[in-house]
């Protein structure tokens, strides 16, 4: 069995890599035609709309595609139950957003706000019939479908946006963007997937499922706002524009991380729920996992760091360079979160989602506090820092308590990823003087340089000193 599921695991992380890999490049691609064809406001106002309505989709399906996951074999019966129960909830919380657009429009003092958010209330009603679709495919570890769908998906909806924005529709262009989205994911999903819902439900085979959700579902209503109170704070009290940097700073930041923890996240949950009873084999997957992750994550915020000023005014052009302070700032908030976002995938695959909504009440509210603290002291770079530390500090704690599950020493965690970072630090800082003797050269001459005479060196380095992320390459390149 385990033989057999380390194969769909490879495979299924393999498709998933390529998945992520061919979604940054395009998305990368359309948003930079998006970022000189609308303005930094635009960006920030459209922000704020997700925000505001983000918080809802939580409650979505109550946890219930994870709850699908993780049960060994769901009947047709328990499927359709969860089906209906999330569509009736997507209507009720879609109408909530139709009419909570009004007190959005308010809170902000922008009228602009009330139609963005309906129409966003009728994109959420129709986003929940495919989280059945979606759960399935994930279940089955097949992220195969998952690439053909994502790509389908974002050349269509990305094409139509640019469009839309070079005819001056502004955040509008966003928006129409987001429907394409959702109903091209639904339309496809279900043509994935052999389950057709049919007209049946059963309240008493939903119950079990919300007993594992539930304690899900705080968690991730907590977390949401750790993830989001910046955005909503920072529209508030600094404006839609400086929104709008800091905005598209942390999805610049975010591209690698979840390119990499992404693709390896979505694959982690369904196969670990299938050997949750081998804790020790449980571990060791995450071990490793933890090692690969550090060894790409950490050098590329580290060289994002380096060289922000040049990424920023190459891909979208000096009226985003307000942005290249905040991205800087971010990117060891990456680092912490690329390897911080296996903890849930743990939590769930051993069924301690409770233990994880109880962890999340002491490590939440601190960030929270941390964020605000931060920007009622200096401003959009105290939100970084606040957002920073308490980030480390919840990992911290976040760690100990997986370890414990899986009968483990906390300090173990630490050593799966300790050596990147030493390596990583090192190269920053000789990339850093290198750049610095150079200053007197053309900028992007220096930077390519640098990038390709760093990536040798680091890798070198992993594979002298034997690295896990390095071996694991090689193998792959070997292997190919």
């Amino acid at each position: 069995m385990h033989s057999d599921l380390k194969k769909r695991t490879e495979k299924g992380i393999k498709w998933s890599i390529i998945d992520q890999v061919f979604k940054v490049i395009i998305s990368l691609g359309i948003s930079i035609f998006l970022a000189r064809l609308i303005d930094p406001s635009e960006f920030g106002l459209f922000a704020i709309v997700t925000v505001s309505v983000g918080f809802l989709t939580i409650f979505r399906d109550f946890g219930l595609s994870a709850a699908l996951i993780h049960k060994d074999e769901p009947t047709q019966l328990e499927i359709d139950s969860v089906f209906w129960f999330n569509n009736l909830l997507a209507l009720i919380i879609a109408l909530i957003i139709f009419f909570g657009a009004y007190f959005a429009g308010n809170f902000y003092k922008d009228p602009k706000l009330i139609p963005l958010m309906q129409i966003m209330g009728l994109i959420f009603f129709l986003s929940a019939f495919g989280l059945v679709p979606d759960g399935l495919i994930h279940k089955h570890l097949d992220f195969k479908s998952f690439f053909i769908k994502n790509i389908i998906n974002i050349v269509l909806s990305g094409s139509i946006a640019i469009f839309f924005a070079y005819l001056k529709y502004g955040v509008w262009a966003l928006i129409i963007q987001t429907l394409v989205s959702t109903i091209l994911e639904v339309v496809i999903s279900f043509r994935m997937i052999k389950w057709r819902p049919r007209m049946q439900f059963s309240w008493p085979l939903i119950k079990p499922f919300l007993k594992f959700s539930m304690p899900l579902l705080g968690e991730n209503t907590i977390n949401y706002w750790v993830r989001n109170i910046d955005n909503l704070l920072i529209g508030k009290m600094l404006g839609d524009q400086v929104l709008g940097y800091y905005s598209r700073a942390y999805n610049l930041m975010l591209l690698p991380v979840r390119q990499i923890s992404g693709a390896i996240t979505r694959v982690m949950f369904p196969s670990l729920s299938i050997i949750k009873n081998d804790k020790q084999k449980v571990w060791e997957s995450y071990s490793k996992i933890i090692s690969i992750t550090a060894f790409f994550t950490f050098p590329l915020m580290g060289m994002l760091y380096l060289f922000g000023d040049e990424i920023i005014l190459l891909l979208y052009g000096e009226k985003w360079i307000g942005t290249i302070p905040i991205l800087k700032n971010l990117c060891f908030l990456g680092a912490i979160q690329s390897i911080g976002v296996y903890c849930g995938s743990i939590f769930s695959s051993q069924g301690q989602t409770y233990l994880q909504f109880r962890v999340g009440l002491i490590t939440k509210p601190v960030m929270i506090l941390g964020i605000v603290i931060g920007l009622y002291y200096n401003g959009i770079m105290g939100v970084i820092f606040g957002y920073t530390l308490t980030s480390c500090l919840a990992f911290f704690i976040e760690s100990f308590f997986l370890a414990r599950i899986l009968h483990q020493k906390t300090y173990q965690i630490f050593k799966g990823f300790y050596k990147e970072f030493i390596i990583t630090s090192g190269l920053l800082f000789i990339s850093f003087l290198v750049k610095k003797s150079l200053i007197e050269y053309n900028m992007f001459l220096v930077f390519s340089i640098v990038l390709f005479a760093g990536i040798a060196i680091y890798i070198g380095l992993a594979l002298f000193f034997r690295l896990y992320g390095a071996i694991f390459l090689k193998e792959k390149i070997y292997g190919i």
